[in-house]
């Protein structure tokens, strides 16, 4: 059946939007928050006392701040070109001469997190050499923002109208605004208050607080009582009004006397009287006094003030957290259960992880497991590298990589290290290396761009933890798992571990390795290499032969070329250990070519695997591969043998300086590895495999890496502090992309310059936030912020001056020590210029301070 051709009205319903993002908005204003006290000028009211006057808040706020305040912000040029670096320095110099530094708009915007949104208005000015510069970017108060004016159609923000100091109200358009925001879910042009998860702790600590100070001062100054005629009563009931307004001014006293330098009560000293009007005894008509507390509380209300401060720091760096975050995604780092984790002792799995047992890091070296993290069941990816080396993850697993475009150019702020992965001791490897997802290298193999061809770093020598003494030199354990045989005993115990060798060099080496008493015997062999055997000093029994028992021990004694292996105990013996055993192999089955190719060949199995790990553990990189044979030619008959052998060559590269031969002929043709060439092996590919329970693990290394499978170094799970950084560093993104999109695209198109120079806004790097000192700070801010002295002789003095009582010995706790480094005048001085013109009552937005302007 032919297509259908598309008519013109098709065409617009394909363009034109049809739904709308469900923004409730009325007339210009917004509807989105369901409580009304958050909504609309009240929420912006509350979220400002929130701000203003709980110190939990104003310090959470006030360190955000800080560190949104410590970036850099560099423009960089959009190219190499001299155009385009002429760009860069014309938009260097109209921010270098706005009236309001760059700095000042940051941290204007940062207001964002407070009440949701950040508008600030552009104003440009002409330049004298004929361009349009800006001369200011000026936050326009949130308390001011009457309504928005939104396009119904595509719901696009148009500008926003404003209630100036003047009572005049004016409209801003977009155009002239660099909005920021928190989140732009639904285009909401007021984003969402990272305080608004934290309104139900703040409400309960705000009313305890009040009812604790009411009950404080009722405790201190008593209960005001008064007593007064029934028939005031009666009379007031029965409308005479000047018993109602006598009444009512005993209620007044009552309810608002204070215990300060006004009080004072003035009360009739009439006493009651008899029907004929004659005073009947002392008992006077009218009486007031203070009644005293008669019990203590029933509730520790400093406890669950205390309580509601944790619960209001936790709920806004939570929501700062949540709200950045929803940018940049889940980063939640997983491995199967059945995953291979190296710890000091061997491998074990990552379901067997348990929060204190000690990892390898990528440094060689044990690490502490922090914590761990179940993601129940999810789709799992196998990870394929060149060495043949497989490794399961999810979509989400960090991966440490390198491509060599990074080696030449430098790695990209996506995929920048975070500061978790910067070790404070010097680690080459991880220079110029990033971290991106399993999904991220995905998608940049499939797009085939010149960053596209991953490798992932190596692990230094690892250093196990010391275990018991070997029983068998490890360079002599070598050399018979090459070239050697390690027969069952006769009848009779003749017989020995016997090694074949032409080097004169290698048998030497096995001489001065040898046990007290023992020697080397030589025998017969049909090749042209000679034969020794390994002899004690009495082989004829008894169990004299220490290797004959150290072999048996190990499970050697009776393997053949295609059963040998390496015993465990040397897999996981100290590093100079393992580079003996390793160098007794390939002097004798390893080879290294002209060109500086170092391979090993085995038929077995196990020590195929054995030799590939030995590498690994030692820093170096091994691949497999293999070769067929038909058969041989005997030696001696020369006659052909018809029989099928698969030889394994495993070819090597060795870290610098750690040479795989001892033998000088072999060790001299190892040429030194090239310092440009990543060493690391290349990601061939990622493919996914079956859903299954996924587990992640936080380390205390420096390198926040740990090895899995194969030796393979990967990131561990993100902590708190990199959560709250990559949040911190998502809004600092966004606040850049206002600064790109909204500021510079304007300067831009308003000097028709051309748009392919345009420079961008890069955020430098983060100050590294410690989410301890910032709880601490928090915590000590809130303390102040009930504190009004640093010290106890400063509070006791204007105490004194007050005429209050001296200050119980622990009010200050640990904020200030008595006697603090000033004398007692300077003392005066200070505290009275301070409490000069205070006056609580005459403006309240003095309790709100700059804020309130």
């Amino acid at each position: 059946m032919a297509d259908t051709p598309t008519s013109p009205a098709s065409n617009a319903t394909v363009v034109a939007p049809i739904g709308d993002s469900g923004l409730k908005a009325y007339g210009g204003f917004i509807q989105e928050e369901f409580l009304p006290e958050l909504s609309g000028e009240r929420g912006k009211r509350k979220f400002r006392e929130m701000a203003a006057n709980d110190p939990t808040v104003r310090a959470v706020l006030f360190g955000l701040t800080a560190l949104v305040g410590s970036v850099e912000w560099p423009l960089k040029a959009a190219d190499d070109t001299p155009a385009a670096e002429d760009a860069k320095k014309f938009a260097e110099d109209v921010f270098d001469k706005m009236q309001t530094p760059l700095g000042d708009v940051i941290t204007e915007a940062c207001t964002m997190f407070t009440y949701g949104f950040a508008p600030c208005e552009i104003t440009f000015e002409p330049r004298e050499d004929g361009k349009y510069g800006i001369r200011e970017i000026a936050l326009r108060a949130q308390n001011t923002i009457q309504r928005w004016e939104i396009d119904r159609n595509s719901g696009a923000i148009l500008g926003l109208h404003q209630q100036t100091t003047w009572k005049s109200t004016v409209f801003i358009p977009i155009n002239k605004l660099a909005l920021f925001r928190t989140t732009s879910i639904k285009n909401n042009p007021e984003g969402e208050s990272i305080l608004r998860g934290l309104y139900r702790p703040w409400y309960f600590k705000s009313k305890i607080e009040e009812i604790e100070a009411v009950g404080i001062e009722r405790d201190l100054a008593g209960l005001p009582v008064v007593r007064v005629p029934l028939s005031l009563f009666k009379n007031a009931a029965d409308g005479d009004q000047t018993a109602r307004a006598a009444l009512d001014g005993w209620k007044r006293l009552a309810t608002q006397v204070r215990r300060d330098q006004n009080e004072g009560v003035v009360i009739p000293s009439d006493v009651y009287e008899d029907e004929s009007g004659k005073p009947s005894g002392n008992a006077q008509m009218y009486e007031f006094k203070l009644l005293s507390s008669g019990g203590g509380r029933s509730f520790d209300t400093t406890a669950i003030i205390d309580r509601y401060d944790r619960k209001i720091a936790t709920a806004v760096l939570m929501d700062f957290i949540f709200l950045g975050q929803a940018s940049v995604g889940s980063f939640a780092l997983a491995q199967p259960h059945s995953a291979k984790v190296l710890t000091p002792s061997g491998w074990t799995t990552m379901g067997e992880i348990k929060p204190g047992d000690e990892v390898v890091c990528p440094l060689g070296r044990a690490s502490k497991v922090l914590d761990t993290y179940d993601h129940g069941v999810k789709q799992a990816y196998r990870v394929t590298l060149a060495d043949g080396r497989e490794i399961f993850a999810d979509a989400d697993h960090k991966w440490v990589v390198t491509t060599p475009f990074w080696k030449r150019q430098g790695v990209p702020r996506r995929a920048r290290l975070p500061w978790a992965a910067t070790p404070p001791e010097p680690y080459p490897l991880l220079d110029r290396y990033g971290v991106l997802t399993t999904k991220q290298i995905m998608e940049r193999m499939a797009s085939g761009m010149k960053d596209s061809r991953f490798h992932v770093p190596v692990t230094q020598p690892v250093d196990y933890a010391p275990a018991a003494p070997l029983p068998v030199d490890p360079y002599i354990l070598g050399v018979l798992l090459g070239d050697g045989s390690m027969p069952k005993r006769r009848a009779g115990g003749e017989g020995g571990p016997t090694f074949l060798s032409a080097d004169a060099e290698i048998i030497d080496a096995v001489t001065a390795r040898l046990p007290e008493n023992h020697r080397l015997t030589p025998r017969r062999c049909d090749s042209n290499a000679r034969a020794f055997r390994i002899s004690g000093p009495a082989n004829t029994g008894g169990g004299c032969n220490h290797f004959i028992n150290g072999l048996d021990a190990l499970g050697l004694i009776g393997t053949t070329s295609h059963s040998k292996f390496i015993p465990a105990p040397y897999l996981r013996a100290s590093i100079p250990d393992r580079l003996a055993l390793l160098r007794g192999l390939m002097d004798t089955d390893g080879y290294c070519s002209t060109i500086g190719q170092v391979r090993f060949s085995t038929v077995s199995d196990a020590l195929r695997d054995g030799v590939v790990e030995l590498v690994r553990s030692l820093g170096g990189l091994a691949s497999v591969s293999f070769r067929d044979s038909k058969g041989y030619r005997h030696p001696k008959t020369k006659e052909w043998v018809e029989k099928h052998t698969r030889s394994w060559l495993v070819t090597i590269t060795m870290p610098d300086g750690m040479n795989p031969f001892l033998l000088t002929r072999k060790a001299e043709r190892v040429r030194r590895r090239s310092a440009t060439k990543p060493m690391g092996p290349g990601i061939a590919k990622i493919e996914p495999v079956s859903e299954e329970p996924m587990r992640c693990i936080r380390v205390s290394s420096p390198s926040a890496m740990y090895v899995t499978d194969g030796f393979t170094p990967t990131h561990n799970s993100s902590d708190k502090t990199a959560l709250f950084a990559q949040a911190l560093g998502s809004y600092v993104k966004r606040m850049a992309d206002v600064l790109n999109r909204q500021v510079l695209k304007r300067l831009w198109e308003l000097n028709s310059l051309d748009e392919k120079l345009m420079p961008k806004f890069e955020p430098g790097d983060l100050e590294k936030p410690d989410l301890g000192e910032l709880s601490a700070f928090v915590s000590t801010m809130a303390g102040a912020g009930a504190q009004l002295f640093v010290s106890q002789d400063d509070q006791n003095w204007a105490r004194k001056l007050a005429g209050m009582p001296p200050a119980p010995e622990e009010g200050l706790g640990d904020q200030g020590a008595p006697g603090a480094a000033e004398d007692d005048d300077d003392q005066a001085q200070r505290i009275k210029k301070a409490l000069e013109g205070f006056d609580a009552g005459a403006d309240d937005d003095w309790i709100l301070g700059s804020e309130a302007a």
